[in-house]
């Protein structure tokens, strides 16, 4: 596969109040850390908890190390909550993938990302490369981006 950007978000964003949360439950048995940056929880971290200050709270953030998607090793998966908005970012690198193309492996990953984002209610649903300008995405919600069309 040629050189380019490797690092994908793939970011899933809706209502906490909309949001079936227990895709949680798999994001806490297929990882090796989970950690609460904000606020800052030391004791055992567990689905409950996790609902409860979901529900509580204004602002939220969580982190699971190094999780196992189906088709895609080592991602890293960050949970966030600002004003009963939920944002759910999957961060992984291409390098790690097993695809004999990067638009064989976008098209799965797409795939998935629908899947994901109708089963648990999300509102939006995008695939980007990381830290990337508004116009730098795979696939928005409905929309396939410049970048996706210039993916071999």
């Amino acid at each position: 596969m040629p050189n380019m950007l490797t690092i994908i978000d793939v970011i899933f964003r809706g209502e906490v109040t909309k949001i079936n949360f227990s895709f949680l439950k798999e994001l806490l048995s297929k990882n090796s850390e989970v950690r609460f940056n904000f606020p800052e929880i030391e004791k055992n971290i567990d689905y409950d908890l996790i609902i409860n200050h979901l529900k509580s709270s204004e602002y939220l953030d969580i982190v699971f190390s190094y999780f196992e998607l189906n088709f895609v090793p080592n991602i890293f998966v960050n949970l966030g909550l600002d004003n009963k908005r939920i944002e759910l970012i999957f961060f992984l690198d291409i390098k790690n993938i097993d695809c004999k193309t990067y638009k064989e492996f976008m098209d799965k990953l797409i795939a998935w990302g629908k899947e994901f984002a109708s089963a648990y209610n999300f509102d939006t649903f995008t695939c980007e490369i990381d830290n990337a300008n508004e116009d730098q995405f795979y696939y928005k919600t409905g929309k396939y981006g410049t970048f996706y069309n210039k993916l071999l």
